[in-house]
């Protein structure tokens, strides 16, 4: 499975993208033979699609269930490995912390950033830069105390609505 991930890695980040055997053999410094067998074996699973143009084939991502299933899988391991959810548990004290958007539907693409709601009544500023360079995306941070949290469910419930279809990192969402 962790080979898997690794080739499949440059078709999470752009999805939109094809590759070819011998440019992901130098994107991720592995035998072009290794990868060509790797290639088919996904083909054949149907994560990917190839088509040949010219004398090469190229390989995209195919959004199939199957598919974002395992792109969730490396969005959520990526944030985890990132320790982002760690670090703002410790800054704002165990917040409610909610991943939204794009990301957490896997329907994300290199131009894409991280959208994350955290409730919390702390009032101060976090750091992203390292965060985002690691993650290779922006990060979205819309914080609210408890009380904004309750106003915006009135104000503003389509926002709301889309946070509460995200994925709960941390805490537990009150929505009623």
């Amino acid at each position: 499975m962790e080979k898997k991930l690794i080739i499949l890695k440059p078709f999470f980040e752009d999805p939109n993208r094809k590759f070819s055997i011998r440019e992901l053999s130098r994107i991720l410094k592995i035998n072009h033979t290794t990868v060509r067998q790797y290639l088919n074996k996904m083909v054949k699973e149907g994560f990917l699609s190839s088509k040949k143009e010219g004398v090469y084939f190229f390989y995209q991502f195919v959004l199939s269930k199957k598919g974002l299933n395992l792109k969730l899988y490396y969005n959520l391991e990526k944030i985890r490995t990132s320790n982002l959810i760690e670090d703002l548990e410790k800054a704002y004290d165990f917040p409610v912390i909610v991943l939204f958007g794009s990301y957490a539907f896997s329907r994300d693409d290199n131009n894409s950033d991280i959208d994350i709601c955290l409730i919390s009544n702390i009032d101060k500023e976090f750091q992203f830069e390292k965060y985002e360079k690691n993650l290779n995306r922006n990060v979205s941070l819309h914080k609210f105390s408890k009380s904004s949290w309750n106003k915006t469910k009135i104000s503003n419930p389509n926002l709301i609505n889309n946070i509460s279809n995200g994925i709960v990192l941390s805490g537990e969402l009150e929505i009623l």
